[in-house]
């Protein structure tokens, strides 16, 4: 083998190619799972963000509830069937607390979504 065309992996030993490969492809799922579990916390937080962007601004709580809506969206969209290949790297511990977090992080943002739009009626 050439030293150009040698490969490592993670712990710094030589590779074939083909495992190289293997274990590149295994890592990238991995970051794919680690996402999805960052999507549902995300929503979660952008919910709980939501119930006092009304405080700050209103445009604040659109911004809120949008990240809410769309991280969630991808949390659940990621969860559905078919979505095998990255959720088996999800233990069912984490996968109960992506569907917790985004469930409630949309319940919290159309709460909060509610809440102003109540207090701009009550207001006007």
């Amino acid at each position: 083998m050439s030293p150009s065309s040698v490969l490592y992996d993670r712990e710094a030993m030589p590779v074939c190619d083909a495992c190289y490969g293997k274990a590149d492809l295994l890592d990238t799922d991995r970051r794919a799972a680690a996402n999805i579990r960052k999507a549902g916390l995300a929503c979660l937080g952008a919910g709980v963000v939501a119930l006092f962007a009304p405080l700050a601004h209103m445009g604040f709580l659109v911004a809120c509830v949008i990240v809410a809506l769309t991280s969630g969206v991808f949390a659940l969209q990621s969860l559905a069937r078919g979505n095998e290949r990255f959720t088996k790297h999800l233990t069912p511990v984490q996968r109960q607390v992506v569907w917790v977090g985004t469930i409630a992080g949309l319940a919290l943002s159309a709460i909060s979504m509610m809440g102003g739009n109540f207090a701009r009626l009550l207001l006007t």
